[in-house]
């Protein structure tokens, strides 16, 4: 996998946000989105019994070579839909890893090594109409800041229900992140 002029031999993604925010379902877009593409993906979800509402996060992993570990180690880039998320995860991201939280839902560490991009998901997907899409709107800013896959695989993996609202919100959040770089 090329990302940034390298070989890149795994990168891992992780999701975190609270139970109801589709975290799980972005994980899984995502990992769907890059086998398609050709890439060894290996993904899982953990969260409580009581999942609506409580901690809920995701894992991806992707390579070009045989997954011989499947859960993430030293994540590269780390998606935080909610405070609680980003304060139990935040320190497992690589130091030079990249975060992107939700700027009206997260205040990120004062402290944090790695670089951090404020993307207001939530807001925007409430302004499109559709609040349930926040999860969307995040993974099309992590596709941009992170060239993981194109646009057009990621939207192959999306389900048929509510097509339409996911395929806008994940242009919203590219266009977002598209402005971060």
């Amino acid at each position: 996998m090329e990302r940034g002029g390298r070989d890149v031999e795994r990168i891992e993604v992780l999701f975190g946000g609270q139970g109801g925010q589709g975290i799980k379902l972005a994980g899984s877009l995502l990992g769907r989105a890059c086998a398609l593409s050709g890439r060894q993906v290996a993904s899982s979800a953990l969260y409580g019994p009581e999942a609506r509402g409580t901690l809920i996060y995701s894992e991806v992993v992707i390579s070009d070579e045989q997954i011989t570990y499947p859960r993430t180690l030293t994540p590269h880039f780390f998606v935080a839909l909610s405070q609680e998320a980003y304060d139990r995860l935040h320190r497992d991201v690589a130091v030079d890893g990249v975060i992107l939280f939700d700027s009206g839902a997260v205040t990120p560490a004062p402290d944090a090594a790695q670089r951090h991009y404020p993307i207001p998901s939530l807001s925007t997907a409430a302004k499109m109409g559709h609040p349930g899409v926040a999860n969307m709107v995040m993974l099309g800013a992590l596709l941009a800041l992170s060239g993981l896959v194109d646009m057009e695989t990621l939207k192959q993996s999306l389900p048929e229900s509510r097509r339409q609202a996911n395929e806008q919100a994940l242009e919203q959040g590219f266009a977002l992140g598209r402005d971060l770089m």
